[in-house]
């Protein structure tokens, strides 16, 4: 079975308050995207790269080492994926993950890769548990909420500014990080509208897809909530940053 790995690193990074690509900002020394990328080499010597906004600054800093593919315009998470398509041709299954998380585990992308095969099913994905948001769970309040089906399988994703009053109480939220079956992925992708308050194609409106059409969608609980903490603020770097200098 031919896995690759997709990083969604195009993002301008508007509320990190830097001039710099957020992938490239530094936390504990290195780069936020090369902190990622040394977790992921086991597993995926080579990766894709999707590249955006000041898009060769961030492949000078990586090198040649990496697949590059380039989003043209910021328009969200699932149009970002499908710039990668072409540099994916040979895949059979598609793991995908934001560049802005440094602290996602091998185990829990493995975890992801082992069951979609065992399951034989389209889609499946990461999810967190915060028994509260206070302290470091404050930087996640605003994470995508998880709904589930009364068998326990994942129903849909809900984004938090899209989410209702009573919705944004579920405490099982998603990191952002899935695996799927790539032929059933280029079939549906292009199925995504921006129906949402931001006006962009998520890449969470393919679990809907694969519900409506009878596919059981199954998650990996991530158990270290540190794990799906991404870095889109000064606040959500400085959490991170301390708990690497910790760790």
């Amino acid at each position: 079975m031919s896995n690759q790995l997709v990083i969604l690193a195009g993002g301008k990074g508007k509320r990190m308050n830097s001039d710099l690509p957020k992938p490239l900002i530094k936390i504990a020394g290195k780069t936020i995207i090369e902190s990622l990328l040394e977790r992921m080499r086991p597993l995926f010597p080579k990766p894709v790269i999707v590249v955006g906004h000041r898009s060769e600054e961030v492949k000078k800093t990586l090198g040649p080492s990496y697949i590059y593919a380039e989003q043209k315009e910021q328009k969200g998470t699932a149009d970002a994926l499908l710039a990668a398509k072409e540099a994916l041709a040979s895949a059979e299954t598609v793991a995908v993950m934001p560049g802005d998380h440094p602290l996602v585990s091998q185990e829990t992308i493995r975890e992801l890769l082992d069951l979609i095969q065992k399951k034989k099913t389209v889609m499946t994905l990461a999810t967190l548990k915060f028994a509260n948001f206070e302290k470091e769970g404050k930087v996640m309040k605003r994470a995508g909420k998880i709904i589930r089906n009364p068998d326990g399988s994942v129903n849909r994703i809900v984004e938090f500014k899209d989410a209702t009053a009573e919705e944004r109480k579920i405490t099982e939220i998603n990191p952002s990080y899935y695996c799927f079956n790539a032929k059933w992925l280029w079939e549906n992708i292009g199925k995504i509208q921006p129906n949402n308050a931001a006006g962009e194609y998520y890449l969470t409106d393919l679990l809907g897809i694969a519900t409506s059409q009878g596919h059981k969608v199954y998650s990996v609980e991530v158990k270290n909530p540190y794990e799906g903490m991404g870095v889109n603020t000064p606040e959500e770097l400085a959490v991170v940053e301390n708990y690497l200098k910790k760790s």
